[in-house]
């Protein structure tokens, strides 16, 4: 889930967004120092992810730029031991969200 809070601190006017990844863009008017609330959800797939927030109005433009990696839940080890007619498997995991706020 990504999200923010856009304010205009300008003139009233139509304030421009775009976002870069999910691909999105959307336009509203806000008053001077009017702030809204935008919280986009999105199925991220795995790996690195870098979004681009650009904001506008009139001739001023904005841009922050996030980072952020896609790893919840890694496998590392798998043993498997035979037993008396069948397997006895174990299965260890880790989970990375620890990692997340290094």
């Amino acid at each position: 889930m990504f999200w923010f809070d856009l304010r205009n601190n300008w003139y009233s006017g139509d304030v421009v967004w775009n976002l870069s990844d999910p691909d999105l863009s959307n336009s509203t008017n806000l008053n001077y120092n009017e702030t809204i609330f935008v919280a986009i959800e999105s199925n991220y797939s795995r790996g690195s992810k870098q979004p681009e927030l650009t904001a506008s109005i009139s001739s001023f433009i904005d841009r922050v730029t996030d980072f952020f990696e896609i790893r919840p839940l890694e496998i590392y080890s798998l043993k498997q031991k035979p037993a008396k007619n069948h397997y006895f498997s174990g299965l260890w995991k880790s989970s990375n969200f620890q990692n997340l706020y290094k």
